[in-house]
């Protein structure tokens, strides 16, 4: 998760700790991923299924790994797009 946000994993622990919040940047961050995560949801009808399929290399995204590309907007924007795909039929 840190590695997503961008941030350490000192500064994700005080944050979590002290129930902080997070500055604009890794918040902007976990909004990102938490809507990737709720899509992929969605697409596999189960939180699991969706959190394993963004764990694995997928061909649509040239074998790059989804939950190691959402930690900038065309990773994300990469894995939505193919998320949609997904879900409505229309192969990469």
């Amino acid at each position: 998760m840190s590695k997503i946000l961008d941030i350490s994993g000192s500064t994700l622990t005080r944050v979590k700790r002290n129930k902080a919040h997070l500055d604009l940047g890794p918040s902007d961050r976990f909004y990102r991923f938490r809507k990737i995560v709720q899509l992929a949801a969605k697409v596999f009808e189960d939180s699991d299924s969706g959190l394993q399929w963004l764990r694995r290399p997928q061909p649509g995204l040239r074998g790059l790994v989804p939950i190691e590309i959402l930690d900038t907007d065309p990773g994300a924007e990469a894995v939505e797009r193919l998320l949609l795909q997904i879900e409505f039929g229309v192969l990469p």
